[in-house]
């Protein structure tokens, strides 16, 4: 063969193998890009496993950004280290065209599918994100899977259609506890120390509506139906704070999104506490000496309370709407009370009824239609606290529920209802807001008593619902709707 015809034919051989790379890499990324309705694309950069995780842009994107070819990432970077193994998935959205504010992160509703078609719980890191004004890059973690599962897939919910990103095995895996536990069949009961537990059913119920990108998706989700006894007697002393769900590889589900119906079971997991129809307060709990009705603006307390490892200021009691309250947390046990005309000359703002506004660094004007109780809870330097409003006016901190009460002379109690928390400025203090009956305020004195309360945890192991069932759980139809209308 001639020497020409040798370089002809490997010039060819060459042409061929590099359509046939350009074909497989194209094959191969198509998987890794979605397209969305939006015209912005979702690309999988990056996969990152065991306790530390992190992104770092190409070297070349740095020469593109000097040359002015591409636009810098502002946001965070950084590493971020997971006290267990986890498996991160790094995406980038890059939008058609620039967003005028790129703080404000478009985002999609994503799960993850497994082999068979179950959904699991992902969450998205906000801490790590990197923007510009037509790019987002940002990380989700996934759970922990079993073992035997070697493919799952990102799934993004784009209005009416579900786009899915495979993730590559190997995946790091994870076994089930052994023993396994054993599900029991409903209905199951529990007993504890104060009070028995009964859960009959598990009903799918109207879970109300998650509003997104000016996208409203339906949803549905697990409600149980319980009973409490005491002493063989229906109770209503307790009340199920929070409750979700656990799968034997140790990932928790909220209502809305149940785990695998293939699992072998399911853990029903809730926290209860005392409700405030209880039929007695605890001796430890804290009460005031008589207080007499200061028949005015206010009547000062300006007591301190040390409960369950928290320091609550008792500041006082707020009667008249027609005043402005502001809380200053900077000083000990004070307040002030400024006349309506006064307060509207000197802050224009003012708060609908039952809101707060912000009037000076670290103060509030608060205007109310009902009398107020008024505590404020001073935060530690360290540490960390959690915080919520309890379904029966409780005031939930550091998983500690807080009942406050009134009682007037004739011994009546009068539930104090938290309504209103803010924290401050500063972040060293929460002002609190607790509606009241005006009835506890008919006699001249009344006393505060405050009580609180640790919660008590129920975990039953369950036999899960059907496939069907979870998928009409998992399986909303979303529909357009303005989130202004």
């Amino acid at each position: 063969m001639r020497p020409n015809a040798k370089w002809g034919l490997l010039g060819l051989g060459i042409v061929i193998l590099a359509l046939l790379l350009a074909q497989w890499f194209r094959m191969g990324d198509s998987n890794r890009v979605v397209l969305l309705k939006d015209g912005s694309t979702l690309r999988l950069l990056k996969i990152t496993r065991g306790k530390t995780h992190g992104y770092t842009p190409p070297l070349w994107r740095k020469w593109l950004e000097r040359f002015g070819w591409a636009e810098p990432y502002q946001g965070a970077v950084g590493i971020c280290r997971t006290p267990q193994r986890e498996m991160w998935v790094w995406l980038r959205r890059r939008l058609p065209s620039p967003n005028p504010n790129p703080w404000v992160i478009p985002l999609l509703p994503v799960r993850l599918v497994d082999s068979q078609g179950a959904y699991l719980p992902v969450k998205v890191e906000y801490s790590t994100i990197l923007r510009n004004s037509r790019e987002t890059i940002f990380a989700v973690r996934l759970p922990r899977l079993p073992s035997s599962e070697r493919q799952v897939w990102l799934e993004f919910l784009d209005k009416d259609q579900r786009h899915r990103i495979p993730v590559p095995p190997p995946y790091l895996g994870s076994t089930a506890p052994s023993p396994l536990m054993q599900p029991q069949p409903l209905p199951v009961q529990l007993k504890i120390q104060e009070f028995e537990f009964e859960l009959q059913k598990l009903a799918i119920v109207d879970g109300g509506a998650w509003i997104l990108e000016d996208i409203e998706y339906p949803l549905l989700q697990i409600e149980p139906r319980v009973r409490f006894s005491e002493n063989g007697r229906p109770s209503d002393n307790w009340v199920i704070e929070d409750y979700w769900f656990e799968d034997p590889y140790g990932n928790r589900y909220s209502p809305t999104l149940p785990p695998p119906w293939h699992y072998p079971y399911w853990l029903f997991c809730a926290t209860v506490y005392p409700s405030y129809k209880a039929s007695s307060i605890s001796p430890r709990a804290w009460r005031s000496s008589w207080i007499s009705r200061r028949r005015g603006a206010d009547t000062p307390i300006n007591e301190t309370i040390n409960r369950a490892g928290t320091t609550l200021e008792l500041l006082g009691v707020f009667e008249y709407p027609q005043f402005t309250l502001q809380v200053d947390p900077t000083l000990p046990n004070k307040y002030r009370v400024l006349s309506h005309s006064r307060a509207q000359q000197t802050h224009q703002r003012s708060s609908e009824y039952g809101g707060i506004s912000d009037v000076g660094k670290d103060r509030w004007q608060v205007r109310m239609g009902t009398p107020l109780l008024i505590l404020r809870i001073n935060l530690p330097l360290t540490g960390s606290w959690s915080w919520k409003l309890g379904k029966d006016g409780a005031f939930i901190f550091k998983d500690q529920a807080f009942h406050i009460f009134l009682q007037d002379e004739r011994g009546r109690l009068h539930r104090a209802s938290v309504t209103v928390a803010e924290e401050s400025g500063n972040y060293d203090s929460y002002v609190i807001f607790a509606e009241l009956d005006p009835r506890a305020l008919d006699s001249g004195r009344f006393r505060v008593i405050v009580d609180a309360h640790p919660p008590r945890t129920i975990r039953i192991p369950i036999a899960p619902l059907d496939k069907e069932q979870v998928l009409k759980v998992c399986s909303p139809q979303s529909r357009r709707r303005s989130i202004l209308r």
